[in-house]
């Protein structure tokens, strides 16, 4: 016999400021900009590595993985670049999970309403099914400024150029840097 499964009506003030945030990001008009986060899971409770996702034409064209302790960051493999999200896809994946019923924890940046925190748990008796995701960082950036396989000098065919960071052109106020979890 199956247990009936608890569920989470999507709360509507959630959906609304879901709907408000998402015209917030929108009107930022980014296209093209680097974003990075921090996944909390089992296997990272504490210090999970950063993944650092680039995004140009709204499409993912890297990703980088930034291990706690090591000073070289881990490109991934361009066959998985499907399996990570643009910030047009947190709000996608929030959306889901609304309709879900799932139980969703979500705060937007107020400047320009991407998911700052995102936390669903799709099923709260079972393990392991929950995200929980923190973003450290979205920085705008300009398409012609970065390619995977170019460096911040134009120089390409060399394997240190899909993990050399590049420094965008625009001011450091123009990124989102909170501060760090809190324990």
């Amino acid at each position: 016999m199956l247990a009936a499964l608890p569920s989470f009506a999507a709360d509507p003030g959630q959906v609304a400021a879901l709907t408000a945030a998402k015209r917030l990001w929108r009107s930022a008009a980014l296209a093209s900009y680097e974003y990075g986060y921090r996944k909390y899971c089992e296997c990272h409770p504490d210090t999970p590595p950063e993944t650092v996702v680039t995004v140009r034409d709204g499409s993912v064209i890297g990703v980088r993985h930034r291990p706690v302790g090591y000073d070289r960051e881990v490109p991934a493999e361009p066959r998985n670049l499907q399996y990570y999200w643009t910030v047009d896809g947190l709000f996608d994946l929030l959306a889901a999970a609304f309709a879900r019923g799932a139980e969703v924890r979500v705060k937007y940046d107020a400047s320009r309403g991407f998911p700052a925190e995102i936390y669903i748990d799709y099923d709260t008796s079972s393990i392991g099914d929950e995200l929980d995701l923190k973003l450290t960082q979205v920085t705008p950036s300009p398409a012609a400024d970065r390619t995977p396989t170019a460096d911040a000098r134009g120089c390409s065919g060399d394997r240190d150029a899909l993990v050399a960071p590049v420094v965008p052109r625009m001011g450091r106020s123009d990124a989102y840097n909170p501060s760090p979890p809190r324990d």
